[in-house]
């Protein structure tokens, strides 16, 4: 069962990542299906329904209070109030981030989190000065993290890590 819910994942992730590199824009169905697959993966792994909730919530309030430190740090900086979604962070962008949070603990989360904008970052500058060199400088960052978000989830299923339990990152921590 775990593998079929990763299975249809990556085939989520894929069409993400294919519509977001090509047009950058992604169909806002394939979000939903990916929450899903998020709290179906929790539920396949055993987690309980009120911690996958909780985990949701925590995660969802993290994005909240991020998108919002960065709309005043931008306000700040222009001197007028800007709003970062759907102007410097699209859409895509955030309600991929809101169904990826479905998939983790807290402290997964934020580990998948700052890794996959590492990658988006390492992804795009690589192909901006190779392949993308004369296209807009928009980052397909909904398309990189679902790529990560999958290679992320098959790391953990291989190393048999449960995303949906914190306990493997403090193992590593403490030892």
């Amino acid at each position: 069962m775990q593998w079929t819910i990763l299975f249809i994942t990556s085939l989520i992730a894929a069409l993400i990542f294919l519509q977001d590199v090509k047009d950058r824009a992604v169909t806002w169905f394939y979000f939903p299906v990916l929450a899903i697959m998020g709290i179906a993966a929790g539920l396949a792994d055993s987690t309980p329904a009120p911690a996958l909730l909780t985990n949701t919530l925590v995660n969802m309030g993290f994005l909240m209070l991020q998108f919002a430190l960065l709309t005043a740090y931008y306000s700040i900086r222009t001197g007028s109030w800007q709003l970062i979604i759907g102007k410097k962070l699209g859409w895509g962008d955030v309600l991929f981030l809101a169904a990826a949070s479905c998939y983790f603990s807290p402290m997964n989360f934020l580990l998948f989190y700052c890794f996959s904008l590492f990658f988006t970052l390492t992804i795009h500058l690589t192909l901006r000065l190779t392949v993308w060199k004369n296209t807009p400088a928009t980052v397909p960052l909904a398309g990189l993290q679902s790529l990560f978000l999958v290679i992320f989830l098959v790391a953990c299923k291989v190393l048999d890590h449960h995303t949906g339990n914190d306990a493997w990152i403090f193992h590593y921590l403490t030892t």
